[in-house]
């Protein structure tokens, strides 16, 4: 008998519980630490504003910076890949300087 795609979600959802339902501690604790970051961001918006754009900043120069690596790593493939890496490298690491 075969498994339709949506019984093999359902299956995949319960396999899911599984592994989690031994960590459910963790799970929690990870669910209330994030109750709390939206707590603080309400009571301090400015600062959730500020520490925010201060992540995408490091997030957008890391991108960049990862970008130019993997052209250069690339180079010599046949993908065609290469400026358009380092296109968006030296954007990122440029909207991370701005940032």
């Amino acid at each position: 008998m075969e498994q339709t795609t949506e019984n093999k979600g359902i299956q995949g959802g319960f396999v899911a519980l599984g592994v989690l339902k031994p960590k459910w501690g963790w799970v929690l604790a990870s669910g209330l630490v994030t109750i709390l970051f939206g707590l603080l961001a309400f009571w301090i918006p400015l600062g959730a504003v500020y520490a925010m754009t201060l992540l995408f900043g490091a997030y957008a120069m890391a991108d960049g910076i990862l970008s130019i690596i993997a052209a250069v790593q690339g180079k010599n493939s046949d993908s065609g890949n290469f400026w358009p890496l380092v296109l968006r490298g030296v954007l990122g690491m440029f909207a991370g300087a701005i940032v």
